[in-house]
């Protein structure tokens, strides 16, 4: 048979693209694996970004296409972190047969902290799941493991040479109410607990108030005890916190703390008692006569002294009633609660002597209320609590009547002190209610032998002569403002009356009203007093 040139060329082409074919089906043995991977799923787990207690069982599988799976590899991370991302030398993962487990997973931050939980499983012939599975939610520690104190005692030796003890309960690491003497010690031992469901403590770290930084963090941290030298005085303080199975750690943190040193004892003393000094917190005026702390003066230039005196605690050792022990004195003198800080006295006696303080050294006395402070300072700079003695100057003035008009012009009492409320009747002509007028009248007379019946002052100690020159009259909560009066004269003021429950500072009929009165005398000393009556309109 003729084969032509055209047949021959259609049969060298197909000869060429069968050849093509047969050599891009063709591939190198060596990359070929007909193994497939093993494929991975969650079957239980926490709604993806939901909340989950911190103790969370997890269930995963897997299955392989053509094998068996062999086991698992899982890994748990904080945040968005991805397996091994924070240890290069370890992928992050951790091997197990098990198709489920109960984690205990961190929640520190301070009790909530968001986790990835990754599984991949690995077939029989050792290939792992490429796409592992993870899922995402936050843990959350429901309570702070917490501290309990088995032991936190203070022990020393006071002055006698007696072992006295303390049990340390103070937990205010700035202002402690626990003392133990100089030279003494303390001791603390504690235990703690986890109220979680399954939850338990893993530890303990604790520091002492001289350091920055924890100890401990072990089960057996679970004691701490210092003694102090016999120069030492100050506060001292131990913190405790517990550490449970989520990293949570005890907040607010445990607290034990203790001053070291006994303060300094001061006394106001009586001035005329003889032999051993006796606290009494009294002064003399400058007449001689003594009064008890608080007593009110008459108004004018007053001159008051005390006498104090003050020594060191004997329950620190060292001390003995031959050595006072206390090296100096401060005073403070406040002024209706202002005034200075407390200043050095120069020149005083230790105990059993007692010292005149005069204030005329420093200033003299005028209207208003004084609290004069003492206090001793011992040989180590501890400085007491102070002694107080308070005088008062000026004798507040003091209100007797309090009244209004009705519409025939007579005077009637708007206070009625001891007594009933008082009803007040106002006429309303045209529809319009017309204004209550108000007079009140205070006092700043003052006797010693014969006390006005409304005097407020208890007692009156000397006679006083007084003027008020300013009121104030206020109703329902109205600022208003004071005005000035001639000497001995009432106070007239106008009230206008509303029916409209918006206009609040106003008298309103029908209802309770509240009427303030403030009186100032020639001292600057105010005086107030509420009156509260009712009001009824009269057609």
């Amino acid at each position: 048979m003729k084969v032509t040139a055209w047949s021959r060329r259609v049969g060298y082409c197909s000869l060429l693209l069968i050849a093509l074919l047969w050599s891009c089906r063709r591939e190198n043995p060596s990359n070929f694996d007909p193994n497939l991977p093993p494929e991975t799923f969650i079957s239980g787990a926490p709604a993806e970004s939901t909340l989950a207690f911190y103790q969370v069982q997890l269930y995963w599988n897997g299955v392989d296409p053509d094998g068996i799976i062999d086991h698992f590899e899982y890994a748990v991370t904080d945040s968005n972190l991805t397996p091994g991302e924070l240890t290069p030398d370890f992928s992050g993962y951790f091997s197990t047969n098990r198709t489920d487990s109960l984690f205990k997973l961190t929640a520190n931050n301070p009790q909530i902290l968001g986790h990835r939980f990754y599984v991949r499983a690995v077939d029989n012939e050792g290939k792992v799941d490429p796409t592992p599975a993870w899922t995402y939610f936050i843990a959350h520690d429901f309570n702070f493991p917490q501290v309990v104190f088995n032991t936190a005692d203070g022990r020393w030796i006071d002055s006698a040479g007696e072992e006295n003890t303390v049990e340390i309960t103070s937990t205010d690491q700035f202002v402690p109410t626990d003392t133990v003497g100089i030279g003494g010690a303390v001791e603390y031992t504690w235990t703690g607990f986890d109220a979680d469901v399954g939850g338990e403590v893993l530890g303990f770290e604790f520091r002492p108030g001289t350091e920055t930084e924890f100890r401990g963090g072990t089960l057996a941290d679970t004691a701490y005890a210092e003694s102090y030298q016999i120069d030492f005085s100050g506060r001292r303080s131990l913190f405790v916190r517990a550490i449970d199975d989520a990293g949570a750690k005890t907040l607010p943190i445990a607290v034990r703390s203790v001053v070291v040193n006994f303060s300094p004892v001061t006394w106001i003393a009586d001035p005329l008692s003889g032999g051993a000094p006796a606290r009494a917190r009294v002064f003399t005026e400058s007449s001689g006569q003594v009064y008890p702390s608080g007593t009110t003066l008459a108004n004018g230039f007053r001159s008051v002294n005390f006498a104090y005196t003050g020594f060191d605690d004997l329950r620190d050792q060292g001390n003995s009633p031959e050595d006072p022990g206390v090296i100096g004195f401060e005073f403070r003198r406040l002024k209706n609660g202002g005034g200075p800080a407390f200043q050095s006295i120069p020149a005083w006696e230790p105990f059993p002597e007692i010292n005149i303080f005069n204030q005329q050294a420093t200033q003299a006395l005028t209207s208003g209320d004084y609290l004069f402070l003492i206090r001793s300072e011992d040989e180590l700079g501890r400085k007491g609590r102070p002694d107080t003695v308070a005088v008062n100057v000026n004798y507040p003035p003091f209100f007797t009547n309090a009244s209004y008009f009705d519409e025939f012009g007579t005077e009637n009492n708007l206070w009625n002190p001891g007594g009933d409320l008082v009803e007040v009747d106002i006429n309303v002509e045209d529809g319009v209610a017309g204004p209550l007028q108000v007079n009140v009248l205070a006092s700043d007379e003052h006797s010693a032998d014969n006390p006005d019946p409304l005097e407020v002052t208890n007692p009156v100690v000397e006679d006083e002569v007084g003027v008020v020159i300013e009121y104030r009259v206020r109703i329902n909560g109205s600022p208003g403002g004071f005005q000035a009066v001639p000497a001995g004269s009432p106070y007239e003021i106008f009230l206008e009356v509303t029916t409209d429950p918006a206009e609040d500072r106003k008298v309103r009929p029908g209802e309770f009203n509240f009427l303030v009165l403030e009186a100032k005398d020639d001292g600057g000393r105010i005086t107030t007093q509420t009156v509260q009556f009712r009001v009824n309109l009269i057609e």
